[in-house]
């Protein structure tokens, strides 16, 4: 009898079997709310912070995911910024998203806050913490914003003062002189120039500089002037946590202060106080309210006069405020400087006289080029007119000169 040969069909191959694995279950994903935000800067993502925090009172047992982009510029990361943030379960990336099942999404990259912000009607009074929980249909009486510090950074931040500041100059006032953009920066010269007057009214103050630009361009290191270059965003906010005031132009810097709680002097320009500083319990704005201000983000033909022109008494006025102290000490030096030609000079010297007048018992000095010497020397209100090149500004502030005018355009 004829034996029946095997199947070969692939089935009953024995090489198949081996290599045969049962097909691999997915993993469920999380369920989750999301809120994205991958656009604008440090301080954009902590004035979201309220809405965060209202999102995880409503939903404590779902997780939040924040998406957002890792790094902001050169100025730190934005993971960073809401690192320790107790409302938020994860913060990822655009790519991590898959991993998740999204029972809710807040998206805030649609930059629908810009165009209420401009608009004069809004109710807002243009404030992005209203705007943002407004997109959000939120709605919160605890409007403050979230950063939080850990005890780590808190000693490290006061490890590298005993280190690096005089101890008997301990009050400290952070300046950020300059903003992310140049429409929002008060001018570098202002800022030396308020540095030097806060010191010398109020001895037992120093000075840091939030910005690196001030070394790059000006290598000479000014007594109790500290600048901080290059530092991780957390060590700076540890830092502003530190600061007996802390003043600055509308940027990421100045709401990392006001998360803090800490004392602020905002200068502001093409953007109003209002819009800023509204949730901020210890903020005051320095604002001219020119007729064309706020303009937002209008390119300026005014070359920034808003902010230009606002003078550094202004500000070391409201320094004095916050530290509850008066900024009217009687003087009794004044350093005025000006390299404009003759024509300038003379019509500079009404503002001399009139400095004279306010401050009959101060020594008032002139300092200019060489061969202008002559055109204002002798006359009854200037007690000495001085080549420009002899000033040395480090000792203008060792001397604590009591008052560095500038009368440069």
């Amino acid at each position: 009898m004829r034996r029946s040969s095997p199947i070969s069909g692939s089935f009953a191959s024995r090489s198949t079997l081996t290599k045969f694995k049962p097909k691999e279950i997915p993993k469920p994903k999380t369920r989750a709310i999301l809120l994205t935000r991958n656009t604008g800067g440090i301080g954009d993502i902590l004035m979201l912070t309220p809405v965060m925090r209202a999102i995880k009172e409503q939903n404590p047992k779902v997780p939040l995911i924040v998406c957002t982009t890792p790094s902001y510029g050169a100025r730190g990361t934005l993971f960073d910024i809401l690192k320790y943030n107790p409302y938020i379960d994860k913060i990822v990336t655009v790519e991590d998203l898959i991993n998740y099942e999204f029972q809710k999404v807040y998206d805030f990259n649609t930059q629908q806050e810009l165009a209420i912000e401009i608009d004069p009607n809004n109710p807002f009074q243009s404030h992005r913490v209203d705007i943002f929980l407004d997109l959000a249909k939120l709605s919160v009486k605890n409007k403050s914003t979230v950063y939080s510090i850990t005890s780590g950074e808190k000693e490290w931040a006061k490890g590298w003062i005993r280190k690096n500041v005089n101890s008997k100059k301990p009050h400290l006032i952070g300046i950020q002189v300059q903003a992310t953009t140049s429409k929002r920066s008060w001018g570098e010269e202002k800022n030396l120039l308020l540095a030097f007057k806060i010191l010398n009214t109020w001895s037992d103050t120093s000075v840091i500089f939030f910005y690196e630009g001030l070394v790059e361009r000006h290598p000479v290191v000014y007594p109790n002037i500290h600048y901080l270059i290059g530092l991780p965003i957390r060590w700076v906010a540890a830092l502003i946590n530190e600061c007996a005031v802390v003043v600055a132009p509308d940027s990421g810097l100045l709401h990392i202060a006001g998360a803090l709680d800490k004392k602020i002097v905002g200068i502001f320009g093409s953007t109003s106080p209002e819009s800023r500083l509204k949730y901020y319990r210890n903020a005051a704005g320095v604002y001219l309210n020119y007729p064309c201000s706020p303009c937002w983000y209008v390119a300026c033909k005014e070359q920034n006069k808003c902010l230009s022109d606002i003078p550094v008494d202004t500000v070391v006025d409201q320094v004095g405020k916050a530290l509850k102290r008066d900024s009217q000490k009687i003087k009794k030096n004044i350093l005025v400087y000006r390299m404009g030609g003759v024509g300038d000079l003379i019509m500079l010297s009404p503002s001399l006289r009139a400095l004279k007048k306010y401050n009959p018992k101060a020594k008032l000095t002139l300092a200019t080029k060489p061969e202008h010497i002559g055109v204002l020397k002798g006359l009854p209100y200037i007690d000495k007119v001085m080549d420009i090149q002899d000033i040395d500004f480090v000792q203008v502030v060792v001397n604590e000169q009591d008052s560095v005018c500038s009368f440069q355009d």
